[in-house]
């Protein structure tokens, strides 16, 4: 029970000083160059999201995975990385982006492509 502020403190502050290594996972395969095209792709893409809720985001991702003919967690993982700035979260990216709201996602979002 201790440890539950610890995890869940990224939703209150982004600690902006994350690695970009984060961004490497071997399982998605995914790279810092693979990450910041999907970072750029995505910021674009849930920009114009009209209803910011769980089907609304996954709706969007999901469509944006399947265009690219990609796996949807090696578009998840960069852009868990981007809203939370850890690896490891309580709830995977479409929550946190749901609990973040669009325009703290979208900045997070904005925050990481500058950092790559």
């Amino acid at each position: 029970m201790s440890d539950i502020p610890q995890m869940v403190s990224f939703l209150m502050e982004l600690d902006e000083k994350y690695s970009p290594e984060l961004f490497i996972n071997k399982k998605n395969k995914t790279t810092i160059e693979w990450s910041l095209a999907v970072l750029k792709d995505l910021e674009s893409i849930l920009s114009v999201v009209v209803t910011w809720d769980y089907n609304g985001i996954y709706g969007a991702v999901n469509s944006y995975a399947e265009s690219k003919g990609s796996k949807i967690g090696a578009i998840m993982w960069p852009l868990r990385i981007a809203i939370s700035g850890l690896a490891v979260t309580p709830g995977g990216a479409i929550e946190i982006a749901e609990l973040l709201g669009k325009p703290e996602s979208i900045r997070r979002i904005l925050l990481a492509i500058r950092k790559l």
